[in-house]
């Protein structure tokens, strides 16, 4: 009977977990690094409180679109239907200058979400710079 001694010659039936481990760390380092790159974020200007009164000339000049829980449309208390507010607005908006074409949505508590996006995108398409979403109530002259 022979006995072996563990030569040159003899293979090893053993598992070697070092270049696996090697592998893993790599691929964790990899992640580590790209991770932080991948992440996204939406550009957005958030306005500087103030404690200063708005001008009365601006509150004439301001353009804000209600929408109320049942689906009605507002613009500057105008009652306007869905299909008719971007032909509306395209047509405010074209009278004036850049700078000034901003609009305000000012919707109630329990309107559906896809319906601000609705409008938001209606008034993208007519011609608006900005759109600012209104988070208390405000007074909009006649």
């Amino acid at each position: 009977m022979a006995i072996g001694t563990g030569g040159l010659a003899q293979t090893k039936s053993e598992i070697n977990v070092t270049p696996l481990i090697d592998v893993l760390l790599v691929l964790l380092v990899l992640f580590m690094i790209i991770t932080p790159l991948l992440t996204k974020a939406l550009q957005s200007d958030i306005p500087k409180t103030s404690e200063e009164a708005l001008p009365p000339e601006f509150s004439e000049k301001q353009l804000v679109l209600s929408i109320t829980e049942d689906g009605r449309f507002q613009l500057n208390r105008e009652e306007i239907g869905l299909s008719q507010l971007g032909a509306r607005l395209h047509g405010v908006l074209a009278q004036r200058g850049s700078g000034e074409r901003i609009v305000f949505i000012n919707a109630q508590d329990n309107v559906p979400y896809g319906t601000i996006v609705q409008a938001m995108d209606i008034c993208h398409g007519a011609g608006a710079e900005s759109v600012g979403i209104v988070t208390e109530s405000i007074e909009v002259s006649p």
